[in-house]
């Protein structure tokens, strides 16, 4: 025979309560969260050949590569094709050097005449309808040399790399494979 324990199954009762209110608390706070986050979520689906801004963000560019006086968006492009309600490959000019593959938080529907369907901040924006396609980039003159890193007797340079046809304040440095690469292929990769 088993004995129960009143004390026991009382203090059983309350816990199970205690866990059941608990629970709907954590129940009703996710909604609220879940209403706060979907205000500020804008759910887009573009369709391939729609024309489209990009914004350009410091991380998608290689270390060393970016600088202050990039370009903060790029456009009007096209979107090849959709990977997904959040991802889209787009065509890009061929000079930028940086992965075709957007989030949909960096893409923005292009009206025309360099408006862009955004709220955030006006940016600069690079548009190919205004004849400023970019020059691609070829050496002019190498400005300076800089001793990287000395490795088992092995010497690492990095060089300032003045490129034709732009301005001395786009100059940017290179590891010595990179310029060997650029200097072979003609173009940067």
């Amino acid at each position: 025979m088993e004995e129960r324990n009143a004390d026991g199954e009382d203090f059983a009762t309350v816990i199970h309560d205690l866990h059941e209110k608990v629970k709907i608390n954590i129940e009703e706070n996710n909604q609220h969260y879940k209403q706060y986050a979907d205000k500020k979520r804008r759910e887009l689906h573009f369709q391939g050949g729609d024309p489209m801004l990009a914004h350009l963000r410091k991380e998608r560019f290689p270390k060393g590569e970016y600088n202050k006086l990039k370009m903060k968006k790029v456009g009007p492009c096209k979107i090849l094709r959709r990977f997904s309600a959040n991802a889209y490959e787009i065509a890009l000019p061929s000079d930028l050097g940086i992965s075709p593959i957007f989030n949909v938080a960096d893409l923005y529907l292009y009206k025309g005449d360099g408006e862009a369907d955004t709220t955030m901040a006006e940016l600069p924006i690079y548009t190919e309808q205004q004849g400023t396609t970019p020059n691609p980039l070829e050496i002019e003159c190498i400005l300076d040399q800089l001793l990287l890193k000395t490795t088992r007797r092995q010497e690492y340079f990095t060089y300032l790399v003045k490129w034709l046809n732009h301005p001395l304040e786009d100059a940017s440095w290179l590891t010595e494979p990179k310029l060997i690469k650029l200097d072979h292929s003609g173009t940067e990769s």
